[in-house]
């Protein structure tokens, strides 16, 4: 292709695009050092709750990001942390909450993907759930439904997916499958509080 620009270096940790005057560097969670020279225009940090040391990268690199440019730091939750090892994540997010914090938060719930639905009589539906539900909708499953704006065959649909995936992965599907802010947190593992 005649428009596709031209590289002047291809590795595995940079990519450089001289006509573009653009350059990507390419960084894991697990690097001794990353984010620190020269600016940083754009960047993405992905699956911050899961980085071993969030912090010794984030403060470098944020660091070199200008006042113009872009820092976007995304991830499924993974718990809140504990008092001698807090997640940045958890941290980040409580702070965009409150108000106190330059971050925004920007939600992104499971029922946006088009295809996390299944079908009346799918084969992929629990056999209990093959025909119509919308009689079998629990309380949390009925408000869910209600508080999206679901008709009755988007509900039965969603739902169906929705229990097969508990069904799958049980607790962890709150972590895994953003419903709201609180829920996502919840500790796959017992929590020493009830999470009411």
């Amino acid at each position: 292709d005649k428009n596709k620009p031209k590289m002047s270096h291809n590795s595995t940790y940079e990519k450089s695009f001289p006509s573009r005057n653009c350059t990507f560097y390419i960084g894991t969670a697990g690097a001794k050092v990353f984010g620190r020279g020269e600016p940083i225009h754009y960047f993405l940090g992905s699956e911050l709750a899961f980085w071993p040391d969030p912090w010794k990268i984030l403060t470098p690199t944020m660091q070199r990001v200008p006042l113009e440019g872009e820092m976007h730091l995304e991830s499924t939750p993974n718990g809140e942390g504990s008092e001698n090892n807090p997640n940045a994540f958890y941290e980040l997010v409580q702070e965009a909450i409150g108000g106190d914090s330059i971050w925004e938060l920007i939600q992104l719930p499971w029922w946006l993907e088009p295809s996390y639905k299944i079908p009346y009589g799918s084969a992929y539906a629990h056999p209990d759930d093959r025909g119509n539900i919308l009689n079998t909708l629990n309380e949390e499953e009925t408000a869910l439904a209600i508080r999206i704006g679901w008709d009755d065959s988007e509900a039965e649909d969603r739902i169906r997916w929705r229990r097969r995936k508990i069904r799958e992965i049980k607790a962890a599907f709150w972590q895994e499958f953003f419903e709201d802010i609180v829920s996502c947190f919840l500790a796959t593992a017992e929590p020493f509080y009830d999470s009411d």
